[in-house]
């Protein structure tokens, strides 16, 4: 039995669109904290924002927040 040239084609593109989502969203990095202050202690409610974005996220009652950032090289403000 002989494969087609096109259905080895096929198999070859969706492999590597495949491939190219997984590397793509291997970027992304989730980025955890606490917001802390020397003479109060944790902060709630502060705004932490990937610098140059509007994605940003807030801290819990503990201080505590979790972003997701677009790479390693990103910088939070």
């Amino acid at each position: 039995m002989r494969i087609s040239p096109f259905w080895k084609s096929g198999v070859l593109t969706l492999f590597l669109l495949g491939f190219a989502t997984l590397v793509a969203f291997a970027q992304e990095r989730t980025v955890t904290g606490q917001v802390t202050a020397p003479d109060v202690g944790p902060m709630p409610g502060v705004n932490i924002v990937v610098q140059g974005t509007v994605q940003g996220a807030v801290t819990d009652i503990d201080g505590n927040y979790s972003i997701t950032v677009p790479g390693p090289d990103a910088v939070l403000v």
